[in-house]
């Protein structure tokens, strides 16, 4: 089983203040496209990280079969918001996905892929590549769980770097694997690129 951490908690300040969480894509809030796209992918157990914006957002998933974990802590990043949904991961899940809200853009086939390695390679950490760099979600086995709490981990990047020897890249060709909506113009590349 593998359980599924949507850090949902930045403070938008890119975006100027505009939540990211309630753009719309496909005709649907970021959050319910996020949250829709890893049930397709048959995931499990979805855990959503809500921070500033919580009390707009949580009315649209409210109803969902999700976790909700509240991010409060002062100047937090996301390897603080996945620390917390990690808390309240199901204790027999033997690994967890990775999608930022912002780079929830990878095709549910995409996922499927990255689920079906793991039970080749259950000890891996996986990401898709494109051949220069590494993209959205990153699926990531309980054995790596302890080290994600280490005070000395800044990142999941630094994570991917220090245990490089057990990275799996996988190969796609999905390009929204590596798309990342930060900006005003982000957002209507991306919507653009969805359409077609």
């Amino acid at each position: 089983m593998i359980s599924a951490i949507l850090p949902a908690a930045g403070k938008s300040k890119r975006m100027g203040g505009v939540p990211k969480e309630l753009l719309s894509f496909s005709d649907t809030p970021l959050i319910l496209y996020s949250i829709n796209k890893l049930y397709s992918s048959k995931i499990e157990e979805v855990i959503v990280i809500l921070g500033e914006n919580k009390d707009l957002i949580f009315p649209l998933i409210r109803d969902k079969k999700i976790k909700i974990v509240i991010n409060s802590l002062k100047d937090s990043n996301m390897l603080d918001s996945v620390r917390l949904g990690l808390r309240e991961v199901y204790q027999f899940s033997s690994g967890i996905l990775v999608m930022p809200v912002d780079s929830s853009f990878a095709k549910v086939e995409t996922i499927i892929s990255l689920l079906n390695l793991y039970k080749k390679f259950p000890q891996s950490l996986i990401r898709p590549f494109d051949g220069k760099r590494g993209g959205h979600p990153l699926l990531i086995p309980k054995r790596f769980f302890k080290a994600i709490f280490e005070p000395d981990l800044e990142s999941l990047r630094h994570l991917l770097k220090r245990e490089s020897k057990n990275l799996i890249n996988m190969d796609t060709e999905d390009k929204g694997a590596f798309w990342n909506l930060n900006t005003p113009f982000d957002y209507h590349q991306i919507r653009s690129r969805i359409k077609k």
